[in-house]
């Protein structure tokens, strides 16, 4: 059984690094910086879960969605955006078929429990032969290491 490969998807390279920081060890990470590159990357690897920003110049995140649940629906589809609301919500879920959405600025411990439970997904999805759905534990920081003195 191997790590769940799990590609993030935004075309500001600052959130792609802050989003490979925040999900951490246990994970096959990749990165592409539009819709038209992670179509790329879906069609040369095997990917378990796409996190997508929602609102990218060219084709948006909800449209990345669609035509992955067209071409690759077994791929647990995320949304990330910071401009959360009911008729964003909707579409994702109606049009993309989107497992979750999470929202910019995202909480660290949320969107590590987001990832874990799109990878476990991933694992229901493909029977649990290719994905190893228990990552490792997250690792806690003592706030009193992290103060200056």
């Amino acid at each position: 059984m191997s790590q769940a490969t799990i590609l993030l998807v935004d075309d500001e390279p600052t959130i792609l690094t802050a989003l490979k920081r925040e999900i951490g060890e246990g994970y096959k990470l990749l990165t592409a910086d539009s819709a038209a590159a992670a179509l790329r990357i879906v069609k040369a690897e095997h990917v378990d879960v796409v996190i997508a920003d929602c609102y990218m110049p060219g084709t948006t995140g909800l449209q990345l969605m669609q035509e992955l649940r067209r071409t690759h629906p077994q791929i647990v589809r995320v949304i990330l955006t910071g401009h959360a609301d009911k008729a964003l919500t909707m579409r994702a879920i109606n049009d993309g078929h989107v497992y979750r959405l999470a929202e910019k600025p995202w909480d660290s411990i949320e969107l590590r429990a987001i990832v874990d439970d799109c990878a476990k997904e991933a694992a229901r999805i493909t029977g649990g032969a290719s994905v190893d759905a228990t990552p490792p534990p997250v690792k806690s920081v003592d706030p009193s290491r992290t103060r200056p003195s």
